[in-house]
């Protein structure tokens, strides 16, 4: 299986219920070496809006994630918008990082692996 975006991110399909939980709890996932990237994380690690498209897979379009005409769907980050608790932010499938409030289940999750060798 061939890894992409640095190797180590890896997509999962996951219900509105399981992102309203981690929205409460945030300041948990911080500490684990599985996690969704930060708003800055995406900022940083992805050199521009083209790195930041997500390709579903036929796994997730299967199990109801939302795909646009370019193949390409919408990811869930880990930062809560400041001026607003009910608004996460997003990546939009042509890679432009959004917020909107966290009431969609039809967004993926691209898990960040921290691995150190």
């Amino acid at each position: 299986m061939k890894l992409n975006i640095a190797g180590y991110i890896v997509f999962i399909f996951i219900g509105l219920f399981i992102l309203s939980i981690m929205k409460k709890y945030i300041k948990f996932f911080e500490g684990d070496n599985v996690f969704l990237l930060s708003k800055k994380e995406a900022e940083k690690y992805f050199a521009n809006t083209d790195a930041r498209k997500c390709k579903a897979t036929k796994y997730a379009v299967k199990n109801g994630v939302w795909v646009a005409t370019n193949v390409c769907s919408l990811w869930w980050l880990r930062s809560p918008n400041p001026d607003n608790s009910n608004f996460i932010y997003y990546v939009y499938y042509d890679g432009f990082i959004c917020n909107h409030f966290v009431c969609f289940d039809d967004r993926v999750v691209c898990s960040a692996l921290w691995i150190n060798f």
